[in-house]
């Protein structure tokens, strides 16, 4: 289990980076960037960032080569409102994890979507009177 120390100093460096990228970056390379989460090492010498964007391909690969040449900066950004000794190496990395989550989302709502046009489809063969009615009251003179 990780100590209190280390999971408060995740938390600044998950703000500080997310500060300097959404506010300090000017790199027309750079897209909308998200970070999600930070893994700082129990020693303290490295810490892993992750990010993600909404861009896909080419406009991905360009938003990471931004974040690699704005490492140093967001390096001595983090280093300053660490206020430690030596300063944990940065090593900012896209989050699959996410991306794998939008995929399930784009899947399941496409099954909806086949599903309902199943249920469209059968509505239209089959005549709403052949169909019980489940959800009609009995007739209390009729028991």
């Amino acid at each position: 289990m990780a100590s209190r120390s280390l999971k408060r100093l995740e938390e600044i460096i998950f703000r500080k980076v997310a500060t300097v990228v959404q506010r300090d970056l000017a790199d027309p390379r750079l897209g909308f960037v998200t970070i999600t989460h930070v893994k700082l090492a129990r020693d303290f010498e490295s810490c892993r960032v992750w990010w993600s964007c909404l861009e896909e391909g080419g406009a991905r690969t360009a938003t990471a080569a931004a974040l690699d040449a704005a490492r140093p900066f967001i390096q001595r950004e983090v280093a300053g409102a660490l206020r430690l000794r030596k300063v944990p190496i940065l090593f900012l990395e896209f989050d699959e994890a996410i991306e794998g989550i939008d995929r399930m989302t784009r899947l399941i709502r496409d099954a909806r979507a086949e599903d309902d046009q199943r249920e469209a489809a059968r509505g239209e063969t089959s005549s709403p009177e052949a169909a019980p009615q489940a959800d009609a009251a009995p007739d209390p003179d009729h028991s």
